[in-house]
């Protein structure tokens, strides 16, 4: 298994002195002297045209070339990599404009906390004590206990945490309202949701009324030798029939068929598995969250065993 995200890295262990001082005017610079020093007519895969750059030839003020290496391998795993060098370097030039636009918004130092929901608030005010009183219990039995503990109590008591929820949340919609305010160059323009669906040609309109009338009133056997002929219509044969179960349905169908449950990819994923497994009275929308904090309270040693009961299944 891989180790944690917060391992340092052989890059790092092997960074030479000065290689944390590096500014935005910096890296931009050095994004600049590579581009000046690509073949005029770069069509090669980056990788290849990488491995021919003379990083001294890119080495500017005090960062020799292969400072100027290391750093540009740092940018360049944060930017798609399908493309020329050419290519790349305008995106990573972006990148190191707007580190934070798109998926990295929340990771914007200006970008407001989002509050913690009822039940949470309750848990964290809750788990020292309680990890304090029972140090025999494992995380997956103070969860269950915790959440049990909250299920039960009087409603004018979750009441307290709810409004402390409501008021820090009024708060938050505020904070991102100014952040939205402060920085309009990180928001996306729309939402996918905004934008009006694209009209549909008269052909795609005339399929999908009789798509929706063979569908129903003819078996898929017609339904396919529909599709047969009239290729011109590009219709794929896959999802003609689908399974009327839901998925709890297909579950209790493959354990009663005796289908092996599928391992779990990871280590995490194996943890997440066992919390879940006893967070029935923690809301739906809350488990997640739950299991990543939980898995951060965990000592090394613990995830370490995490590691090694995956490797086994």
């Amino acid at each position: 298994m891989n180790g944690e995200a917060d391992c340092p890295t052989d890059l790092e262990m092997a960074a030479p002195k000065g290689q944390d001082r590096w500014s935005q005017e910096d890296m931009l610079t050095l994004l600049e002297c590579m581009k000046n020093n690509l073949p005029s007519n770069d069509s090669s895969k980056f990788k290849t045209t990488e491995s021919h750059m003379d990083w001294e030839k890119v080495a500017f003020k005090d960062f020799s070339g292969d400072m100027c290496k290391l750093k540009w391998v740092e940018i360049s795993n944060e930017v798609r990599k399908f493309r020329t060098l050419t290519e790349l370097i305008l995106d990573a030039q972006e990148h190191v404009k707007n580190p934070y636009k798109g998926k990295k918004l929340k990771k914007h130092p200006d970008f407001p906390k989002k509050p913690l929901t009822p039940y949470f608030r309750f848990f964290m005010e809750k788990r020292a004590k309680y990890a304090k009183l029972h140090p025999e219990m494992s995380n997956l039995d103070l969860t269950k206990i915790l959440s049990k503990k909250y299920k039960e109590l009087p409603e004018k008591k979750k009441m307290k945490y709810i409004q402390d929820f409501q008021r820090e949340k009024q708060e938050f919609e505020r904070n991102l309202a100014r952040f939205r305010e402060d920085h309009p160059d990180l928001i996306q323009n729309a939402k996918k949701s905004d934008i009006p669906e694209k009209p549909k040609t008269p052909q795609q309109l005339w399929y999908t009324h009789e798509k929706k009338v063979y569908l129903k009133v003819r078996p898929d056997e017609i339904m396919r030798d529909y599709i047969q002929k009239h290729p011109e219509l590009n219709i794929s044969e896959e999802g003609i029939t689908k399974s009327t179960l839901t998925k709890a349905e297909r579950q209790l169908k493959d354990k009663f068929d005796g289908r092996p449950t599928k391992p779990p990819p990871n280590s995490y994923s194996l943890y997440c598995a066992e919390l879940m497994a006893n967070m029935k009275d923690v809301p739906s929308t809350e488990r997640m969250v739950l299991c990543s904090q939980q898995w951060k309270l965990l000592s090394q040693k613990e995830k370490d065993a995490y590691h090694k009961k995956c490797d086994q299944k």
